[in-house]
């Protein structure tokens, strides 16, 4: 049902049938930061507004949440509350993706989102070090961070990253894409699918393909649940993406320096995952840390996070260090 309900939806935006008025905020995807002023949000420091909710005792160390993506948002990351016993816990939408506003692309780039992340960890933790839980690429985006900053990070968990440098990328086949391949193909980037309103346009048609795009790394590539989100950032996807690469190769490094950051890292891997599961995580990631440990989730897939967070708590409640004191 939720299927043909967006085909139809779709049909009647490309054929001008006059379902909706795709040009009114909220009628394709939900309004961001920008058009809604009851969401929560924090002004970044060229201005840019994010969405960002905060839960818990802010006396308690902070735990700043990674959405996947890019191009994801923190719906996924909803499910973890229950650590804000422990933690004071921080959810945002990354720049430009989500309910958080939509900017220039000239701000997806990697050295942004670094920037980007340090400005939270000064507000939300600035005289202790934080922790971060990064799923997917928010735990590319862990390592990143952790590369520009390691004083500010006192423990990372990082679940089933991509790849941390060009080298594993390009020898990853990581991405089987349809719908979002090549700027989400003809369709999604065409001028008369992208205006008047480009960004929710595009937005929307990323969402029809998202749940198929991955096929290896879901046991039902079709579950809605794989991968939820109140809104994928189109442009934050291609973009960002498309800033790491240099003649169609992948061209970046996250990597460089993990091995002198010794505090406490958690690696996890699923087992259904058959592209960037428990083994891509323990061969590929593991030696790249100083004091790493390999969780290895039974009959799980990428989407675990998504769809099982009760699962992820239990992980995260044996190895966090609020839980289990330090090492």
């Amino acid at each position: 049902m939720r299927c043909f309900a967006r085909r139809s939806l779709l049909t009647c935006l490309l054929l001008g049938s006059g379902c909706l008025d795709p040009s009114e905020p909220g009628n394709l995807v939900p309004k961001t930061v920008a058009e809604d002023d009851t969401l929560p949000r924090y002004t970044l420091r060229d201005g840019a507004r994010i969405h960002l909710r905060t839960q818990g005792d802010p006396k308690n160390p902070t735990l700043i949440t990674l959405h996947g993506g890019p191009g994801g948002d923190m719906r996924g990351m909803l499910g973890l509350g229950a650590l804000s016993e422990r933690y004071f816990v921080v959810y945002w939408d990354q720049r430009g993706t989500g309910l958080s506003e939509r900017v220039p692309s000239s701000d997806f780039t990697v050295e942004t989102y670094a920037e980007d992340l340090h400005e939270l960890v000064q507000r939300f933790s600035a005289d202790a070090p934080v922790t971060l839980f990064g799923h997917s690429w928010g735990a590319m985006y862990a390592a990143l961070y952790i590369q520009r900053h390691p004083d500010r990070v006192g423990e990372a968990v990082l679940s089933e990253p991509g790849f941390l440098n060009a080298a594993i990328a390009n020898e990853t086949e990581l991405f089987t894409f349809g719908l979002t391949a090549e700027g989400l193909s003809d369709l999604g980037w065409s001028e008369g699918a992208m205006s008047p309103d480009g960004d929710a346009r595009a937005d929307f048609l990323l969402s029809l393909g998202q749940g198929w795009s991955q096929p290896g790394y879901y046991e039902d590539p079709g579950d809605p649940d794989n991968f939820k989100a109140f809104r994928l950032g189109a442009r934050a996807m291609r973009d960002l993406q498309s800033s790491a690469k240099a003649d169609g190769k992948w061209n970046f490094d996250f990597s460089s320096g993990l091995d002198r950051f010794c505090e406490p890292v958690t690696l996890i891997g699923t087992t259904i995952n058959t592209v960037i599961g428990f083994e891509h995580q323990a061969s590929r990631h593991a030696p790249l840390f100083c004091d790493v440990e390999l969780v290895r989730v039974e009959g799980e897939d990428h989407g675990w996070v998504n769809r099982h967070p009760e699962r992820v708590i239990e992980v995260l409640r044996a190895h966090l260090g609020a839980y289990k004191g330090a090492r």
